[in-house]
């Protein structure tokens, strides 16, 4: 049975690329440069877990006025 990408818990860098928008070629350079979102290396494939992904992504989320809470 082929779950869809939603289903998934891990990807490779291209189904990352397809679920989030972060282009393959960056994830290769992130990783080279010892940045990025934390991976798994099996042999020679590269798995991301899909919550590492979104971890990382929530680390640059930016805040605007229309999105601060101010307490009354």
């Amino acid at each position: 049975m082929n779950k869809s990408i939603t289903e998934k818990i891990a990807g490779t860098p291209i189904e990352i690329e397809e679920a989030f928008g972060l282009d393959a070629g960056t994830l290769a350079n992130l990783r080279s440069d010892c940045k990025g979102p934390k991976y798994r290396k099996v042999g020679r494939k590269i798995i991301y877990m899909f919550k590492d992904i979104q971890e990382w992504l929530d680390q640059y989320t930016v805040q605007t006025r229309d999105t601060i809470t101010i307490e009354k």
